[in-house]
């Protein structure tokens, strides 16, 4: 499971670049390494002529610039006829496989100031900074719950002073139970009342569940660092902090992601993967399916 398209738009792209064992560049760690990867355990099959012996599914969604909006539901489904689900994102530097991954809720949320008669429209800005400030106190590293602020807007409509502005909210959740607590909170926060007359359209753009570790999960992990000994590559479990298209696997499936190139980074103007891990990622990767894809 993988995507071909990237978040980044024109003002922060970086160019492809191999420099000292690492390959830079906007889109290398998520997930065009990890195509990179599977293309190459496809060959390594194909070469071994156990291809054709096994059943293999790819999906390379096109939607991930949109959070998975369009996809979630082909993901969900053909997850459902699937034994194993493995996702071509980035592993970190300490061999991380991805056996647990963050839920999140994205939000968009648009402030319009007004005014009755002749009175005087205050400054938006004052009441959404506090507002802001408030959002960021829920988090709870303890929970492991966190509260990104995407993006901030405003404008004015005339000459002076910001009368409407929005904000681009992310609050990401390990715990389902903690899921509407924190829903209710995001919403109580941005319509608190305050001096100022404010209209607050809150919309919930994208949800995804977190993706959890199971007993079964562990076993299979176990099986998946025994092959990784064997060709004396090491790995190791890992958590992941924000949400990706795993979270749309359904829990009772085995679902793993982290098998693209090692590297770090990802979304920002160093993203990078290593190099030479692509081919010993890409052995493990090929023994995998060759182990799980038999037909």
């Amino acid at each position: 499971l993988g995507h071909l398209d990237t978040i980044y738009d024109y003002r922060n792209f970086v160019p492809y670049l191999s420099d000292r064992g690492k390959i830079l560049g906007s889109g290398v760690a998520e997930s065009k390494g990890g195509i990179a990867v599977a293309l190459a355990a496809l060959q390594a099959l194909k070469y071994t002529r156990n291809l054709k012996n096994i059943k293999i599914g790819i999906l390379l969604a096109t939607d991930d610039i949109f959070g998975g909006r369009a996809g979630k539901n082909i993901i969900r489904e053909h997850s459902h006829n699937s034994k194993m689900v493995l996702g071509l994102k980035y592993g970190d530097k300490s061999g991380g496989i991805v056996t647990s991954s963050a839920g999140a809720i994205h939000y968009q949320i648009e402030f319009s100031a007004f005014r009755q008669n002749n009175e005087e429209i205050a400054d938006i800005m004052e009441p959404l900074s506090r507002k802001i400030l408030l959002w960021q106190k829920l988090a709870d590293p303890e929970k492991k719950i966190n509260i990104f602020i995407k993006e901030i807007n405003a404008k004015a409509s005339s000459f002076s002073i910001a009368d409407h502005a929005s904000v681009r909210l992310v609050a990401t959740y390990n715990n389902h139970n903690d899921k509407e607590t924190l829903d209710s909170a995001i919403k109580e926060i941005a319509v608190k009342s305050s001096k100022n007359k404010i209209v607050v359209a809150t919309k919930r753009t994208l949800s995804r569940e977190p993706l959890h570790e199971t007993a079964q999960k562990v076993e299979a992990y176990t099986n998946i660092s025994q092959l990784a000994s064997k060709i004396g590559l090491h790995i190791g479990k890992t958590h992941r902090s924000y949400s990706s298209n795993i979270c749309f696997v359904p829990n009772e499936v085995l679902a793993f992601d982290g098998f693209g190139p090692l590297g770090g980074a990802p979304r920002s103007p160093q993203e990078y993967i290593i190099k030479d891990s692509i081919p010993d990622r890409a052995l493990l990767l090929a023994m995998i399916l060759y182990g799980a894809g038999k037909k």
